[in-house]
Order: C-alpha cells, then structure tokens, then sequence
C-alpha cells in the first residue's frame, strides 16, 4: 500500500508539472501571437484607399507605404477591374491620415538602386482636405531600370552615330577638319611672318619716338628758356609802362596845344594867301597887256570862257 501511494504521489506530481508548463507554453504562444498581430497592424486603427495602376508590376500585396520615407501602412489588397484596370487597395494608420491631402499621388519606387519596391505617397498642396476611407489617389509609376536604360540608348545611338561621322570627317582628306587644319597651319605660318614683321616695326617706332622724344625735350627746354625771357620783359615793361603812360599824356596835352593854337592862325593865313593870289594874278594881266610882253605872247583864241577860269576878285575872297 505505500509503494502504490508513493507511485500516486509522484504520478501527480508528474502531471502538476506537465500542465505547468503546457500552461506557460500556450501563454508563450499566445502572447508572440498578440506581438504579431500587433507588428502586423491587428490592433492599429486604420482607413482603406485605393489607386488605379495600368499593370500590377511590382505591385504586390504586403508592400510597405511610406510617406517620405516613414512607414505608414501596407498595401492589403490588388485585384483587377473588368476593364483592365489594377485597383490597388492600401491601409493607412489612422493617426497618419492628416498628412495625406486628398490631391496626393501615388507611385511605384525602389529603396535605393536595387532595393525593395514601396508605395511612396508623395503629399499633395491642398492640406485642408486629408484623406478619407475609400478615397482614390492618383498614381504615378516611377522609371524602373529597364526603362531607364532605354531611354539612354535612345539618347546614346544619335550621339554614337554623330560621333561616327565626325571621326569618318576626320579621317577623310577632302574633309572640312583636314581642310580646316591646313588652313589653320598657313595662317599660322603668315601669322609668325606678321608677328616678326610687327615685331620690326614696333622696334623701330621706339626708336623714331626716343628721338622725337629727345627733341621734343629740346624744343621745351628752349620753350621754357624763352618764357622766361618773354617774362623777364613783361616784368620791365610793366615797370615802365606807368613812365610811358605819363609822357604819352604829356605830348598828348603838347599836340593838343599845338593844335589849338594851329586852328586859330589858319584862317588869317588863308585869307592873306588868297588876297597874295589876288594881286599876283593883277600884275601877271598888266605885265601881258604891255608892249613888248604883249608881241611875245599868243592870243588866247575868241570863244566862251572855260567854266573852271574864273576867279573871285580879292573883295569876294574877303
């Protein structure tokens, strides 16, 4: 009987301990469950909104939504519409909706070069109007590397293909760039010929002006010798100018003097030369009018008088 107890006792020990730790397993598993669902968004409050996509290409369900680069919700949904059409349906945590305006677009981008496609929601302007549940952004798809990589092909051919003919240019004599060279090695022969003979002339310009230059000194020396002479003379004349002016007075007043007095003996001699006329004429006519002066004489020929003889008796003079 005691042995079957001490084998009870240890059975139920036994058991105790199995349901411990089955009990602290399941709480275990229920609580990474509940850390899950957390990290999954379970228990995140959250509003869906849609966007409209041509091809689903790198666009899966899951993808992770970022607005400028923060996290803020998944895509959960990506079906195709009847017309052909991709509706896209993402999550968005409710406390992050105030920043997406209802005019925000949606892309398509990578993390990096060659990371992890994300839904990047890039803000619209008008910030009074976030977004609501089921609303419908707009979409725009990001250039992917393929896409890219054909573009620059198609940039590169017409400049590979320019480059191909400038080099076949190059390379042919007739071309304008062998043309051009030998143009250029000419005129940089003519051009080194110039320049010598410029060199030349320059020289011997230097020359003429240091001989202008050595006259042009001489010429002002003198120039300068004779300023002061000129001065030293307008010195002595000013001195003696104030003497000049006196005396020049002084023979001014003699001559108007003299010219007064003049003024006053020219009438009186005047008359007197008239009245001396007078007789002289009276003698010379009774001189011709006697006998043996008067047969030596020819007789003036009978006629009027000339205009211009006749002369003033000595009374009229007076």
């Amino acid at each position: 009987m005691k042995l079957f107890s001490e084998l009870d006792s240890e059975a139920r020990n036994l058991r105790r301990k199995v349901y411990l730790f089955l009990l602290t397993a399941a709480l275990l598993g229920l609580v990474t469950l509940i850390a899950v669902a957390a990290r999954q968004g379970v228990f995140t409050q959250t509003i869906p909104i849609h966007f409209f996509a041509e091809s689903a290409q790198e666009i899966s369900k899951g993808m992770a939504v970022k607005v400028i680069g923060f996290k803020i919700g998944k895509v959960d949904q990506v079906v195709i519409e009847p017309d052909n059409r991709i509706k896209v349906r993402i999550m968005i945590n409710d406390d992050y909706a105030h920043l997406i305006p209802r005019d925000s677009v949606a892309r398509v981008t990578k993390e990096g070069l060659i990371g992890a496609s994300v839904i990047e929601i890039q803000p619209g302007h008008d910030k009074t109007r976030p977004v609501a549940a089921d609303d419908v952004l707009s979409f725009e798809r990001d250039s992917g590397l393929g896409e890219i990589a054909k573009k620059l092909t198609d940039q590169i051919i017409p400049i590979l293909h320019d480059v191909k003919q400038i080099t076949a240019s190059i390379n042919d004599p007739d071309g304008d760039v062998k043309v051009a060279v030998h143009n250029i090695s000419q005129a940089t022969v003519a051009m080194r010929a110039s320049s010598q003979e410029l060199q030349q002339l320059l020289h011997q310009g230097n020359q003429k002006v240091d001989a202008i230059s050595s006259q042009v000194s001489g010429v002002l020396e003198k120039t300068d010798q004779n300023m002061a002479l000129v001065k030293k003379n307008l010195t002595t004349l000013d001195s003696a100018l104030p003497a000049l002016a006196q005396k020049a007075d002084g023979t001014l007043e003699n001559v108007r003097r003299m010219s007064q007095e003049g003024a006053d003996k020219v009438p009186g001699l005047l008359r007197d030369g008239r009245a001396a006329a007078s007789d002289a004429r009276d003698i010379v006519s009774g001189a011709k009018k006697t006998w043996p002066i008067r047969t030596l004489l020819d007789q003036p020929e009978s006629g009027p008088a000339p205009i211009d003889s006749y002369v003033p008796s000595p009374a009229k003079l007076r």
